[in-house]
């Protein structure tokens, strides 16, 4: 990787390039939270210390609920792989896999998949933490891989989508799209549907693929560049895509939301937006967290502006989760906001710490998870 892109990858582009002058710091100050009456009790569960995700990391963590036992997954920078009871809190194992980690982790039946520098894949025994086999793709890899029994998919910041077998880490195929010189930190995690993959670039390419051999079967420009300058052109898919009901999702940065027939990849609707954090989805609606701090939701027909939640502005927030009639969010002085699905107003909120919440909570069911910056993974419940 050349020195300029390294350098960039360091960061979010000066918070999200207002203006880069090197001699004062022009990220606007976040919101102060305004006092509000709460209508929802936040009730802590567990907390249980995992290891540092290290600064400016987003490693997104797992919920696995393929056995009675639910368990969390996740990994520190330093390599250390942790799982966790859902329930207790309670450590089931961990095990040290010397990487130095570059993304979330990835989940198939048996296997969890974690992903270092230099390229390094690892898949290691779900129940127990043994490491089970690694390989290489050649290149530095800072989006969340996608696994099912058979495959498993890698994305590369250069362009490469790879796929592995999931019994041995052996190559199976590879497609190579074009990327900027100029992208984000934050990379959008392929997502496995059925026999096909979709996978959001950094030139703002939404593509799907045939699983088995990586054949095109469209692609889409999301998002193109605009403007004169360079930070101006950079338009990445850095929120993981969302397939469901036979339609997919998308959220790019200084760009676009749009909804896509997954079938054909046929616009539905389209709507301007940016975020690098992520997009969420139910019945009727699609939440997302923007580049300024606002939390949006629009109409999931017709891409109509449902409502917008200014009052966390700067404040750095993670993707939405959601939690039957709430959305939940972090930002990066180590707060929780509990939002109403119906107007987006706040309900609830405490702070875990100072630490940074850069990963999208996890909900299941009336508990939610969230994962800080620090490696504090705490479980609580809402009443």
């Amino acid at each position: 990787m050349n020195i300029f892109k390294q350098l960039l990858l360091l960061s979010l582009l000066c918070s999200v390039i207002a203006s880069c002058d090197f001699d004062k710091d022009n990220t606007p100050p976040p919101a102060k939270l305004a006092d509000f009456k709460p209508t929802v009790a936040i009730h802590p569960l567990w907390s249980v210390d995992v290891g540092s995700a290290g600064a400016g990391q987003h490693l997104n963590f797992a919920l696995s609920q393929h056995s009675l036992r639910a368990t969390i997954f996740t990994a520190s920078q330093s390599g250390m792989i942790t799982a966790v009871s859902a329930v207790t809190g309670q450590k089931q194992w961990e095990a040290d896999t010397h990487l130095s980690v570059t993304a979330g982790v990835a989940l198939n039946d048996h296997q969890v998949i974690v992903v270092g520098d230099a390229g390094i894949v690892m898949a290691l025994n779900s129940a127990n933490g043994k490491i089970l086999w690694k390989s290489s793709v050649g290149s530095d890899i800072t989006a969340t891989p996608a696994a099912n029994d058979n495959t498993i998919i890698i994305k590369t910041i250069d362009g490469n989508l790879v796929s592995l077998a999931a019994d041995n880490g052996h190559l199976l195929w590879r497609h190579t799209e074009t990327e900027p010189s100029l992208i984000l930190h934050a990379a959008s995690a392929p997502q496995i549907s059925g026999g096909s993959v979709v996978v959001g670039f950094s030139n703002g390419t939404l593509l799907r693929a045939d699983l088995a051999n990586g054949r095109l079967n469209w692609t889409r420009d999301i998002a193109t560049p605009k403007g004169t300058m360079s930070v101006q052109h950079m338009v990445d898919i850095a929120a993981d895509p969302i397939i469901t009901d036979g339609h997919i999702y998308v959220a790019t940065y200084q760009g676009k939301i749009a909804a896509l027939r997954a079938e054909t990849g046929d616009t539905e609707w389209m709507q301007d937006f940016s975020s690098h954090s992520g997009i969420a989805v139910d019945a009727g609606t699609v939440y997302g967290t923007d580049t300024n701090g606002h939390v949006v939701a629009f109409n999931r027909q017709t891409g109509e502006l449902k409502w917008r939640q200014t009052a966390l502005a700067d404040r750095d927030l993670s993707g939405p989760a959601l939690l039957k009639s709430n959305v939940v969010v972090g930002d990066a002085e180590g707060y929780i906001h509990i939002l109403n699905k119906q107007d987006g107003h706040v309900i609830g909120r405490a702070q875990l710490n100072d630490s940074p919440i850069l990963a999208t909570p996890i909900s299941n069911g009336s508990v939610f998870y969230v994962l800080t910056q620090g490696g504090q993974l705490e479980g609580f419940s809402v009443s």
